[in-house]
């Protein structure tokens, strides 16, 4: 379940005032298996009567794409704003209301993609329609993307439109979801806004193990293709890569260890400081999930297939290895095939299924994120 926390002190001004009425537009629609065009044809429109060019392009039928572009004066090359307002499924899963239809209770507000991405597209659609309203032209040109098919690799979405529309979404920097917004325990304020210069990537294998196959009243008794999968699954499992503290990562780690209690802020301040991991601090940040994958490439099972109904004995026992939002240093070369050697029991193959390429990180020091995050502040 995803939820959004809303600081009951801040007061809403008409910028939002009018992205909450976005986002419950957005929410109302099922993105979950496609129809994003359905959710953005009226978001079209309001840039279109606030005077704003913006169109609507589809990678596949319903998998649209909104870009939209608020002139400036073009002293500057443009800032994209980027947002997906796909989904994941709700299939399966105990919500307690219904999952697109917003409700607010306790200060919350339930739906699926409140936090995943739709607030986002929401907040940017708001601020550049007020951009637009505004006598004051920006430096540069507002680009505002929002994206199908980003939870299912971005083929519908952003990678689709850099294949084919890169001059609509060309720019000098890029703002999307990644980083954090950290609120106070009573959500009185506002305590760290966070940008995340390097995105963990992540590549799957599909790890297969052939059976005879038959009736479940006779199974054989030399071999099982599912115990078989269980082993190298339980060696997957108990996989575990080094820990490396990447230096884009220090100052994240080190706002971390502000929020957390000891022995974790201790461990967490020694990271950020020197660099590296004792072996003692690794025990502990190794106990905390969020912690760990800051510091490390993981690897966890998270699909299985095996026979069509219950008393078939399986041809094939399939499992899905997500591994496993590597970072970004050690992608190509430590997690190429983290699986090859942890799944070793029985006769198995392990295929590559999908990946994204990693890029380039982008400089937390740098001169444009530098003049941009000052601006900001001010």
């Amino acid at each position: 379940m995803l939820l959004a926390l809303t600081c009951a002190a801040l007061a809403a001004g008409p910028v939002e005032t009018e992205a909450g009425e976005i986002l419950d537009q957005l929410l109302r629609v099922d993105t979950s298996h496609g129809n994003e065009t359905a959710a953005l044809q009226p978001l079209v429109a309001r840039f279109q009567r606030a005077g704003v060019q913006a169109q609507l392009l589809e990678s596949a039928p319903g998998r649209g794409n909104l870009v939209a572009r608020v002139r400036g004066t073009g002293a500057k090359r443009p800032l994209l704003l980027l947002a997906h307002i796909d989904v994941v499924p709700v299939e399966g899963q105990p919500w307690t209301v219904p999952p697109f239809q917003p409700t607010e209770k306790d200060g919350y507000l339930y739906a699926r993609g409140v936090s995943d991405d739709k607030a986002m597209a929401a907040a940017f659609t708001a601020i550049a329609l007020e951009a637009a309203r505004s006598p004051q032209k920006l430096g540069r040109d507002l680009i505002v993307a929002l994206t199908a098919g980003e939870e299912t690799g971005g083929l519908a979405g952003a990678r689709w439109l850099a294949q084919n529309h890169r001059d609509l979404i060309d720019a000098e920097l890029a703002l999307n979801e990644g980083g954090a917004l950290v609120v106070a325990p009573d959500l009185s304020r506002m305590e760290s806004v966070q940008i995340g210069v390097a995105e963990k990537t992540f590549q799957s294998y599909a790890l297969t193990v052939k059976g005879k196959g038959g009736h479940s009243s006779v199974p054989p008794t030399d071999s099982d293709p599912v115990v078989t999968l269980a082993r190298a699954l339980q060696r997957i499992g108990e996989l575990r890569f080094p820990a490396k503290v990447l230096p884009e990562s220090r100052e994240g780690i080190a706002l971390q260890a502000l929020r957390e209690k000891p022995p974790l802020s201790t461990a967490l301040e020694h990271a950020a400081r020197s660099g590296a991991l004792s072996p003692q601090d690794d025990a502990v940040i190794g106990k905390d999930r969020l912690a760990n994958a800051q510091v490390r490439t993981t690897c966890v099972t998270t699909m299985l297939k095996a026979a069509p109904q219950d008393n078939v004995l399986p041809t094939t026992a399939q499992a899905t290895v997500n591994s496993a939002r590597p970072t970004p240093a050690t992608c190509a070369r430590s997690a190429s095939n983290p699986t090859a050697w942890a799944a070793r029991p029985g006769r198995r193959t392990i295929n590559a299924r999908v990946g994204r390429r990693t890029g380039r990180m982008s400089g937390a020091r740098s001169s444009g994120w530098a003049k941009e995050c000052a601006s900001c502040a001010r």
